[in-house]
């Protein structure tokens, strides 16, 4: 006997009828919708899959009476596992009221049943049809709403689309039915999208519902709203205390001492003349001092503040922050973060503190202190002092005198023009004279000097460092540790005392001097031809000097004393 199979879905009240054909075959009678049919053997399975209520009638065409049917429930999980739910064999009795629930219990699923038909023909038996019902309940899958945010400014409304991100597993199309619970302004409906308004003055944070529907089951869900004060507020012509809201303001002073607070958000902040104070607050704030001796406080946020005339204070506080001092002696101060503060006219001071910060003295005579962090300093036109302080700082004389330290850290030094003194401090430094005759001080660490043009004076100071004096006639005092020294053009003087380790002069000339500490040789007023008792030759047979306790001064290219002697002074 041959039965029907099917893999399909079919409309809720579709009549299914599968009649056995014997050897000719399967005929399926359903007007709608199509389906596909394959053939199964005699006591084979019918699977059904259906989503809502179908019934099936199965009929045997030799007139042989189905007699009972088995039965299986099964449930499709939202994972795509199937799970068979139980199993019975029915009577031809039981076969008329069958009912088919998936696990979920949620209508719109797909099921399936496994029906297994068996007939017993007897000659005159009259054909019987059974009709069995497959229903599952059409309970229908609620919607799920997913919480919204959005932002609005005072008196300005603001559509929301909260269906944007909402949805229903059976695709019913979904509508607004209701929206209630605003504090700060007022919530409507228009179309598929709220409608918000903010009240007057109002700022903060409203929340407020709304209901959804997909035509059966209602669902709820939550949208909040920031509400921003956006505010112009203008100082008198005294002093003033003005104080700005948590969105963004334009505070404009006027003249007079005031005291301006901006609050939070992005202000604009004009102090205009006379002695001011300002504290922007949060927010990326941009303060102008105008005129007067004012006091600028960035306080957190990504700020930018000008003192522009007057001998102004500018604290950056938290936040990449960019300070500009203008005319007048200003005091700045870029705190936490990445700063850039620029003094411009004026002799100014100028503190990076923590960050990796830029400072900019430009014209007249400025301080600057990196602090913390990896610094970039640049001088300027006239004689600045410029002190890295921790980190792996650059400091830029630029024009003028200026004196360079670099502090902690592995920094590097350049004069330029003028004639600066460079110090390199802890650490292992690149000190680079440049032009005019310039003093370079590597001490503690395995620094590398070089001179540059002119006549400059070169101490390594401790530990293993590489002097070079380059163009110009040169002093290169190695210090403490093995050193290298090369003078480079002109007629340079190399310099070793007791202590100076083991030192090395590579490219000694015949315009060149060495200047020994007389204690090298016991004291008192040594000549030059005393030194013969102290010279050797290193391993690649040049001219070594051996002083005892770890002193010795190589002279690379020199084979013998005679080539120094008139080269030799003592100090």
């Amino acid at each position: 006997m041959n039965f029907i199979v099917s893999a399909y879905s079919v409309s809720q009240g579709a009549l299914l009828t599968a009649i056995n054909l014997g050897a000719l075959g399967a005929r399926l009678d359903l007007s709608e919708p199509p389906i596909e049919i394959s053939l199964i053997d005699d006591d084979g399975v019918l699977s059904i899959a259906t989503p809502a209520e179908t019934s099936v009638q199965i009929g045997d065409d030799d007139q042989g009476p189905v007699t009972e049917v088995a039965f299986r429930r099964f449930s499709l999980e939202q994972d795509g596992t199937v799970i068979p739910v139980d199993f019975a064999v029915l009577s031809r009795a039981a076969v008329a009221d069958v009912l088919l629930v998936p696990l979920d219990r949620q209508g719109g699923t797909i099921a399936s049943a496994d029906l297994i038909a068996s007939d017993q023909y007897a000659a005159g038996d009259p054909f019987e049809g059974l009709d069995v019902a497959l229903e599952i309940p059409p309970d229908n899958v609620a919607p799920v709403t997913v919480d919204d945010s959005a932002s609005a400014a005072e008196g300005t409304s603001i559509a929301i689309n909260v269906l944007a991100n909402d949805s229903d597993a059976d695709g019913d199309t979904l509508t607004l039915t209701a929206v209630s619970g605003a504090t700060l302004g007022a919530a409507v409906i228009s179309g598929n999208r709220i409608v918000y308004t903010p009240d007057p003055n109002a700022e903060g944070i409203d929340t407020f519902t709304y209901t959804v529907s997909d035509g059966t089951v209602e669902e709820t869900g939550t949208v909040t709203v920031t509400v921003t004060a956006d505010d112009i507020i203008d100082g008198t012509g005294g002093s003033d205390s003005l104080t700005g809201t948590s969105g963004d303001d334009t505070i404009a002073a006027g003249p007079g001492n005031d005291t301006l607070d901006g609050g939070d958000g992005d202000d604009v902040i004009d102090t205009g003349q006379g002695f001011d104070l300002v504290n922007a607050g949060g927010g990326n704030d941009l303060v102008l001092g105008l005129s007067g001796v004012d006091t600028l406080n960035g306080d957190a946020g990504n700020d930018t503040l000008e003192g522009n005339s007057g001998s102004d204070e500018l604290n950056g506080g938290d936040g990449d922050d960019e300070l500009q001092g203008g005319q007048g002696a200003d005091l700045m101060r870029g705190d936490g973060g990445a700063d850039l503060l620029v003094g411009r006219e004026g002799f100014d001071t100028l503190e990076g503190g923590a960050g990796n910060d830029t400072l900019q003295g430009n014209f007249g005579r400025d301080l600057l202190r990196g602090g913390d962090g990896d610094d970039r300093l640049e001088g300027g036109v006239q004689a600045d002092t410029l002190e890295g302080g921790d980190g792996a700082d650059l400091l830029i004389g630029a024009s003028g005198g200026d004196a360079l330290g670099g502090g902690a850290g592995n920094d590097t030094l350049q004069g330029n023009n003028g004639t600066d003194v460079l110090s390199g401090g802890a650490g292992d430094d690149l000190l680079e004279g440049g032009l005019a005759n310039d003093v370079l001080n590597g001490d503690a660490g395995n620094d590398r000097l070089e001179g540059g043009n002119g006549a400059d004076l070169l101490n390594g100071g401790e530990d293993d460092d590489r002097l070079e004096g380059n163009a110009g006639n040169d002093t290169l005092d190695g210090g403490a540790g093995n050193d290298v020294l090369r003078g480079g053009l002109g007629a340079d003087t190399f310099v070793f005392r007791v202590g100076s380790g083991n030192d090395r002069v590579v490219d000694f000339g015949n315009v060149d001097a060495v200047e020994l500490e007389a204690a090298l040789l016991g004291g008192g007023t040594p000549e030059p031809l005393d030194l013969i008792p102290f010279a050797t030759r290193d391993a690649d047979g040049f001219l070594l000097l051996d002083f005892g306790g770890g002193d010795t001064l190589t002279f690379t290219g020199i084979t013998n004393t005679g080539a120094i002697l008139d080269d030799v002074s003592f100090i």
